[in-house]
């Protein structure tokens, strides 16, 4: 192993400091401050949750095991949110969470907001299926800057397999409209991508796939399956059971409870839940970890708190109590969406 540089109190104040210029610094940025444990003043990335409420029963996901009450979030919840990021100059806005975001129809207001009030990126993540063409019209000339589609469409067999609804044409119709109405636009275009989760579909199927939609769009991510255990010690989601024994990881993601390391997430994001409560964590599905309600506290002061700095330092230490949230989780080694990761050995 090659001696490492000496970095000076210098150079992790710049890197505090930092604000990338494009995509690929952006991500870069995320794992270096994950890297180095750093403390920034606030998160490079926000979600907010415009609804809990789901259209598809998705076998990977573990939204059917949810024990919160289905509801939208309050529009005045969304304002204090998005003033704050802007004020704080966050990086990536990113309206998705548990949930179909445009199911919440006031969605399209909530990211022309965002937009006038300076904040530099903002995305949203949909299956595309309850838009109308008039709404899909709307978000291609909305400014936004990032649209992740979820679509396990191989065929219509599969997507309704995975699914759990047979929406396949109806998805396939609106994501290509989506892409027709983007060639009319002559400002800067959002990047759009496409996330397949890997089940057990074979690798032809999946080059497939891939190379069909990398024509149309900017990427196409085939990601690894979650548990989602909340706390148990054993799989609960319906999503895991049945078919699958276990989660596909794709042989990227390490699932070694003693040889942990700190959870990739925990010095990168925060995400307002539909309920206000502010959560750490993408595998939080109720909140658990929550570090306060958006109604009585700030953004910055969840991120900065005693809470959040218990946390960081309970994963550091690999120290858990027993009904502590975090203890069997297994998805920690997650941080999102990077190339060419390395296999995990």
């Amino acid at each position: 192993m090659k001696d490492f540089d000496f970095l000076t109190t210098d150079y992790f104040k710049k890197m505090q400091a930092f604000t990338p210029d494009n995509r690929e610094e952006f991500h870069q940025h995320l794992q270096r401050i994950y890297n180095l444990k750093l403390k920034t003043p606030f998160p490079l990335v926000v979600h907010i949750e415009p609804t809990n409420v789901c259209n598809h029963k998705c076998r990977m996901c573990c939204h059917p095991d949810m024990k919160r009450k289905p509801e939208h979030i309050s529009e005045e919840l969304v304002k204090k949110a998005i003033i704050e990021c802007a004020h704080q100059k966050t990086w990536f806005l990113h309206f998705f969470f548990f949930g179909e975001p445009f199911l919440n129809k006031k969605l399209l207001y909530y990211i022309s907001q965002a937009k006038r009030e300076g904040i530099r990126n903002i995305g949203v993540t949909s299956n595309f299926v309850p838009l109308s063409k008039e709404e899909i019209k709307n978000l291609a000339n909305s400014g936004i800057d990032s649209v992740q589609i979820s679509f396990h469409g191989i065929d219509r067999k599969k997507y309704h397999e995975i699914h759990g609804v047979d929406d396949y044409f109806k998805a396939k119709e609106n994501i290509e409209y989506f892409l027709s109405c983007l060639k009319n636009i002559s400002n800067k275009k959002p990047w759009v991508g496409i996330t397949y989760v890997h089940t057990d579909e074979s690798s032809e199927e999946i080059n497939k796939f891939q190379k069909y939609w990398i024509k149309k769009v900017n990427t196409v991510h085939v990601s690894p399956q979650f548990e989602y255990r909340n706390g148990k010690d054993q799989m609960t989601s319906r999503s895991i059971y049945g078919k699958f024994s276990t989660a596909n990881s794709k042989e990227i993601l390490s699932r070694n409870t003693q040889k942990r390391i700190a959870c990739r997430q925990l010095w990168t994001r925060l995400i307002i839940l539909s309920n206000g409560e502010i959560v750490p964590c993408s595998q939080n599905i109720d909140g658990d970890l929550s570090l306060g309600n958006l109604q009585n506290i700030s953004i910055s002061r969840a991120w900065t708190g005693q809470k959040m700095a218990k946390l960081r330092m309970e994963h550091i230490s690999n120290h858990f109590t027993i009904n502590h949230p975090c203890k069997y989780c297994t998805d920690w080694d997650w941080s999102g969406r990077v190339q060419n990761r390395p296999k995990s050995k």
